[in-house]
């Protein structure tokens, strides 16, 4: 942090060039002190971690600076925007409704500077650093997605990872994450930004020993006498796995998990309505193997969301590159004879 210097403590606060950048900065006992100028974006992280500390003793502990440097920080910024950003009272801190308000811009404003610091860097170097938080579907996330970011994680030994798997639909934006990926047929929310970066056909699959003991479904109408394996109606998944509708098919297992869904039907409990990749190895190895290989089921799309910014981060941007073209090879579509060819990104 970078603040200006000055000797007298009783600074007019309202007369606080926020705008002025670059000031030289005094150190005290290895702690900087703060003066009568100092610019708008440190006075910004100032208030930003009083937020985050919930008192100014502990966010100048956090920055290294005296507790009076954030104290005229805050200061300053309630006298530029003309209101009160905390409560203080001599045993707690709390933010005001515009405090509130401040801090989301604030935050953001920082976070994407930050990025376009590091993107530059990062242009600059070639290396992509920081953390990069993902949320995924366990049957993609482990089979596929894993290999591509092990790779990626090698040729960037400075970005750190935070995965989660799980097959509900994660939303990023309340979960924290810098992006989620999502298996689906459609997106709903309108909110977040979205990258296809693969997609995946429908297929029907079942167990040899399954269809020995029912028979084959010649149509689509005939499934109906069938034992179904799908997910719950209307509980949105990121595998999106449900048997149309329009067949009117009753389910014999309900799962809100691709890898859950597909041990039932290898156990030869069902025919499975799912994306390729979720039953490609099973089919190929002979324990699934394809049901009305020639209906038109659709596909579904592998499609990256993130919160709608106008900075997307360089390590995601980055990531997002090397999945988009990793998925090509190590998805594919399963042919009615156990093989495989590479999914349309």
């Amino acid at each position: 942090m970078r603040f200006g210097c000055a000797a007298s403590a009783s600074t007019d606060v309202a007369g606080l060039d926020l705008a002025m950048m670059g000031m030289s900065t005094l150190r005290v006992h290895g702690r900087r002190r703060a003066g009568a100028r100092m610019d708008t974006i440190e006075a910004m992280k100032a208030f930003t971690k009083v937020a985050e500390a919930g008192n100014f003793a502990e966010a100048a502990r956090r920055l290294d600076v005296a507790p009076p440097f954030v104290t005229r920080a805050v200061q300053a910024l309630e006298a530029r925007v003309g209101t009160r950003l905390f409560h203080r009272t001599t045993r707690r801190v709390t933010m005001t409704e515009a405090g509130q308000r401040y801090l989301v811009t604030a935050a953001r404003t920082l976070s994407e500077l930050d990025e376009l610091e590091s993107m530059l860097r990062g242009e600059a170097s070639g290396e992509v650093s920081g953390t990069l938080s993902l949320a995924m579907p366990v049957a993609l996330g482990t089979r596929y997605i894993v290999p591509l970011l092990t790779e990626f994680k090698a040729r960037h030994p400075r970005l750190r990872l935070d995965l989660d798997f799980c097959d509900h639909l994660v939303d990023p934006v309340k979960r924290g994450f810098d992006a989620a990926i999502r298996v689906a047929t459609s997106l709903s929310d309108s909110s977040l930004s979205a990258r296809r970066i693969a997609t995946s056909p429908v297929v029907l699959a079942a167990a040899p020993v399954y269809l020995a003991r029912h028979g084959e479904p010649g149509t689509l109408e005939s499934l109906r006498d069938h034992q179904v394996l799908e997910a719950p109606s209307g509980r949105p998944l990121s595998t999106g796995l449900r048997v149309a509708s329009d067949a009117d098919m009753p389910p014999a297992v309900r799962a809100n998990s691709a890898e859950a869904l597909k041990g039932f039907a290898v156990a030869g409990l069902g025919i499975l309505r799912a994306p390729a990749f979720v039953v490609a190895q099973e089919i190929a190895q002979g324990q699934l193997v394809r049901v009305l290989p020639d209906a038109a089921l659709g596909q579904y799309d592998v499609t990256v969301v993130f919160p709608s910014r106008t900075m997307m981060p360089l390590r995601l941007r980055r990531v997002i590159e090397h999945l988009a073209g990793g998925l090509a090879s190590l998805s594919g579509e399963v042919r009615a004879d156990g093989g495989a060819r590479p999914l349309a990104a």
